[in-house]
């Protein structure tokens, strides 16, 4: 498990490292194209699966990228 705000490297072909923040329930990705994506509101779980899971891309899609299709998850990026 992972301290609070620490970066965890991520076993992925499109993920580099993700981070969670307790405080603000902020899920910062970074992927290998150099973008880093900051997810808000995300449970705890969520972080936790994505470290646990056996496929990072699936796992993304379904409990990441479609909640902020549907609006559940706003999201901020940049490039690094």
């Amino acid at each position: 498990m992972s301290k609070n705000g620490e970066w965890v490297d991520i076993g992925s072909a499109y993920i580099t490292a993700a981070q969670y923040n307790e405080t603000t329930q902020a899920l910062t990705i970074r992927f290998y194209d150099g973008y880093v994506y900051c997810y808000t509101p995300v449970l705890r779980i969520v972080f936790d699966g994505l470290l646990t899971t056996s496929s990072v891309g699936d796992f993304f899609y379904q409990h990441i990228y479609r909640p902020v299709l549907k609006g559940t998850y706003g999201y901020t990026y940049e490039i690094r």
